[in-house]
């Protein structure tokens, strides 16, 4: 009876489905899978009416209010540096008091610009008809590719020219000119008296377009793999990277071989602050003061200046606290500062633009994406790797301007001796926006690969993951002593035998747990200034530096820095807004790797500042800052002093840290708990614990939605991204973070090579996410079992949503039953 009725109920589900056939066949599964979760649920607790290793299906997993610990070092005699202390603008950002550029002032002749977006894939534009909207009340201008005066292109920065980090030699159209290469893809401006009328008139803008040239459409770099004749969109993007003992005759003498794919989607940025800038031109027109939400001033600066035939000294540009970024505001923040620039300077009125979430996600590049496909001779009594061939795929969007191979080649050896190695390093064209950084990007997908290899050859020899990878460690190495203490310390042992034991009595509800290394490579190319300067009234300090504040808590960092190395109290320092005349040229934003660096300016500049005041204060040794500095000014003693980090001043250092994840899996509807999450990380002697911890945590749960949430869809007849809304791209959200989360800092470390032998802790953490991947094919495996699989190796990739968890369970109706 309960089969017939579950048979009817699909049945009738299926009929009249909307929805695109993945969606339809989900929601029919789960329907069918709650009513049985139903009947589960009512039936009476007695083994005649139901097996109890089945009524664990008549509930949903249980959700408590989530709960975190956290531990850490800290040095009272080194205060406020090493204390743990909120962001100086904690309380104005929660109080909603913080001043970003969309807070500042309208101003009374104040324009709107909004992007107008082609609709076609590998078509020539031939004609735009901006009559319809010109004819809106409101709207002032269309402008397109050819009212650029100078230069169509915001990627203005290129590596070994004119900046040390390697961005290519590519070319991106701040305004598609020509072919229109991806769906999206901005054509025009509309400039309007509000936003909401220029947002409306940018969809009245009409395009025509030449005949297709019949060239597929390929929007993610799996559909050009599988595609197989596009072979000309493979680009070599690097030199192959040869491990000294590779080509060794005989190594694969006994050996297993192991083959295996890993797939990486793309993630959206999803920042609270969307994509804005505020152009001000000057009176006489030969200027501008640019508001950008931006991760590089010297882009920013740069783009437009090249852009409008100016010098770069008539472009002035002040990044207020940035609301979020991840890396979407790097390279894409100069994309849309050029294209309001624009506005500005051909109206000579201010315009505002700020992109909506729909136009973000449709026209701007994300994550990257890449797949990999290894092959691996292990020796099966240890696991040892004897040989292994990685190929990395990269996609690169319809650019190659921010490839990050060079990120994926320096992260791929993770914590392992990689004498035998070889890495390929490919990149794939595709019909989407280009690419662009993302947190720790190529990295994360280094690491998740090495460390899939690692399960992999475990799942193959039949050997614990633990010995497989300390069998494969670089001897001496920080983690061949942290990952067995690890080990021990949360328990693993024997929460694992409790998983099984869970597994065993619980048909419908599935759990799984997983350990993983990392070892993040911290690499320095660039160089950015602090400027310290301090007032002799009543001994204040004020600081600008080379980089904004775009949440990670720089500026409070660099006041600790600085209070500590003066040796004055924290409420006397002020950190101020950065600007391009203040801190010129500076370095691109990213990598982890400013904080540092500003740090360490800041830290120069208060020495050269102690230097110039030292022959007072030793004559005055009782006197109080105050009255020091006084007297420093009426001997003319210069009370400001700059330094620019230069790369020799800082050397590159490995971030170390551990992860083990218990998550549990609804079998019948494909919903994934994290039950518990364990981080050990090294962060040195932390400048702020509190702020670690949060970029710790920040992170990890960003990682959590790139595995198990967020998904880009595309509609391959037309290269158009089908879920660019709110409604259908889902981040994490709070019943998504670990039930119980627990962070503790690595004590007594001390990094030598670090800035006040601290390290860095804005992207590595992210890396540690691909942990929930592997506790998730743990508990797949034993669901799979009870489905009455084959054992067998379980290729799983990011973006495993609830409807691919479900498809991967093996569950099919005939298995919903009572004994």
């Amino acid at each position: 009876m309960l089969q017939e009725t579950l048979a009817v109920l699909n049945a009738e589900l299926a009929g009249g489905q909307t929805e695109p056939a993945a969606d339809a066949s989900y929601r029919r599964q789960v329907a069918v899978g709650l009513l049985y979760r139903f009947v589960l649920h009512i039936a009476p607790r007695d083994r005649r009416v139901a097996n109890p290793i089945v009524r664990s299906g008549g509930s949903k997993i249980q959700r408590p209010i989530s709960s975190g610990a956290q531990s850490f070092d800290t040095y009272p005699s080194n205060w406020p540096l090493t204390q743990a202390l909120p962001k100086l603008e904690a309380f104005h950002q929660t109080a909603g008091e913080a001043i970003y550029v969309n807070d500042l002032p309208s101003r009374p002749d104040e324009l709107h610009a909004a992007f107008v977006l082609a609709n076609v894939v590998h078509r020539q534009i031939t004609a735009i008809d901006p009559s319809p909207a010109l004819a809106m009340p409101g709207v002032v201008a269309f402008y397109s590719a050819k009212d650029i005066p100078g230069k169509n292109n915001f990627a203005s920065l290129v590596g070994g020219f004119n900046t040390a980090f390697p961005f290519r030699d590519v070319p991106e159209e701040i305004l598609c000119s020509g072919k229109v290469l991806y769906h999206g893809q901005p054509v025009g401006i509309v400039v309007a008296e509000s936003f909401e009328c220029a947002t409306e008139a940018a969809t009245m803008v009409k395009m025509s377009y030449g005949e297709s040239n019949d060239e597929p459409i390929l929007p993610t770099v799996d559909d050009v793999l599988a595609h197989g004749t596009s072979g000309h969109r493979i680009l070599t993007l690097d030199p192959d990277v040869v491990g000294r003992s590779y080509n060794r005759a005989g190594s694969t003498v006994n050996t297993v071989k192991v083959t295996g794919k890993c797939h990486f989607c793309s993630q959206a940025h999803f920042t609270l602050e969307p994509q804005t800038c505020l152009c001000i031109p000057s009176e006489d027109g030969t200027g501008m003061d640019v508001y950008s939400a931006t991760q590089s001033s010297h882009m920013v600066q740069n783009a437009i200046a090249k852009s409008l035939n100016w010098r770069q000294c008539n472009v002035r540009v002040i990044v207020r606290p940035v609301g979020g970024s991840f890396g979407a505001k790097l390279s894409r923040g100069a994309w849309v500062a050029s294209a309001c620039a624009l506005a500005a300077y051909l109206t000579r009125r201010p315009v505002r633009m700020v992109l909506p979430f729909e136009t973000t996600m449709q026209a701007i590049g994300k994550r990257i994406g890449g797949q990999c496909e290894y092959e691996v001779d292990v020796r099966p009594m240890d696991g040892r790797i004897v040989r292994l061939s990685n190929t990395y795929y990269e996609d690169e969007g319809v650019s190659q301007y921010e490839a990050m191979t060079m990120l994926f080649r320096e992260a791929f050896r993770n914590c392992y001796s990689d004498d035998s190695w070889r890495l390929r390093l490919r990149g794939a064209l595709t019909d989407s926006p280009s690419t662009t950084w993302l947190r720790s990007p190529g990295t994360a997908e280094s690491i998740a690969t090495i460390e899939t290899i690692m399960e992999h050859v475990a799942f193959v020899t039949g050997l614990d993951p633990l010995t497989v990878r300390l069998a494969n460690m670089e001897p001496g190495s920080s983690m061949a002593t942290l990952l067995p203490e690890f080990y021990e310390q949360v328990d693993f042992k024997e929460r694992k035998a409790a998983v099984d034991r869970f597994n065993e009595t619980n048909r419908w509800k599935k759990r799984g747990i997983a350990i993983v290394p990392m070892g993040h490579p911290i690499r320095y190319f660039g160089g950015m200034n602090a400027w310290v300067s301090i007032y002799h009234v009543d001994g204040s300090v004020a600081v600008t530096i080379g980089t904004a504040e775009i949440g990670q808590g720089v500026n409070t960092k660099v006041a600790q820095v600085v209070a500590h190395t003066l040796g004055i109290p924290l409420a006397l320092v002020t950190v101020k807004p950065h600007t391009t005349v203040g801190s010129p040229n500076a370095f691109i934003e990213g990598g982890s790797i400013s904080t540092d660096v500003v740090a360490y300016s800041a830290r120069r500049a208060c020495e050269t500042l102690l230097e110039r005041i030292r022959p007072v204060r030793e004559d005055n040794r009782t006197a109080p800052w105050e009255a020091i500095v006084q007297m420093c000014y009426q001997r003319r003693i210069d009370l400001t002093a700059s330094y620019n980090t230069k790369r020799t001043d800082l050397r590159g250092y490995t971030v170390w840290a551990l992860c083990a994840v218990e998550l549990e899996v609804d079998v019948l509807t494909g919903q994934v708990q994290l039950q518990r999450v364990d981080i050990l990380e090294d962060t040195g002697e932390s400048m702020n614990p509190l702020l670690d911890i949060g970029q710790i945590e920040g992170a990890f749960v960003m990682a959590v939605g790139f595995h198990l949430l967020e998904e880009l869809r595309y509609d391959r007849s037309t290269g158009a991204l089908s879920n660019y809304r709110t409604w259908n791209y889902k981040p994490p959200s709070a019943r998504d973070i670990p039930v119980d989360m627990r962070v503790r800092l690595l004590q007594k470390s001390s990094n030598p090579a670090g800035v006040l032998r601290s390290k860095t802790t804005g992207e590595p953490a992210f890396n540690l996410g691909v942990t929930v991947q592997f506790a998730l094919r743990y508990a797949l495996a034993s669901a799979r079992r009870d489905a009455g699989l084959p054992i067998e190796w379980l290729e799983i990739a990011t973006s495993c949503t609830p409807e691919k968890v479900l498809a991967l369970t093996g569950t099919t109706i005939d298995q919903f039953v009572l004994h």
